[in-house]
């Protein structure tokens, strides 16, 4: 299989924190942490967990917790993405756990297409990132 590669600019990316309590690691989809542990902390983040929540990106790079340095997420392009499961190339996909992305179930909103494959869980496939503003 070819190397998954990233299509991004400037404007795809952002600046975030992790204050979650534990590492995030590298193309795992995150959403906003609404209760980080250092009060009071803007663009803190967390990996998806669920289906339900607001994602606002992909990390680039993995995200220690709590070392108080900006890590960038991607909000727009191509991204990397690690998947749970096998996908198919255009597939829609959604969150699925840690982080990961699984083909779009049911009525759920997709975050993106998915522009390779995956055969299985841990797959690093690249996909179409489709979030509005304010995440979906």
């Amino acid at each position: 299989m070819p190397q998954p590669r990233v299509i991004k600019s400037a404007e795809s990316l952002r600046s975030a924190f992790n204050f979650s309590g534990t590492e995030i690691e590298a193309f795992r989809v995150v959403d906003t942490d609404a209760t980080p542990s250092v009060a009071g902390t803007t663009d803190a983040v967390e990996a998806q967990a669920t289906t339900a929540g607001k994602v606002v990106g992909v990390t680039t790079e993995t995200m220690p917790d709590a070392d108080g340095v900006g890590r960038t997420i991607q909000v727009a392009g191509r991204a990397k993405i690690e998947a749970e499961a096998a996908i198919a190339v255009g597939a829609l996909v959604m969150p699925g756990t840690a982080g990961k992305v699984v083909t779009r179930t049911g009525t759920n909103t997709p975050i993106g297409e998915a522009k390779t494959a995956a055969a299985a869980d841990t797959d690093i496939i690249e996909v179409e990132l489709n979030l509005p503003a304010e995440g979906v």
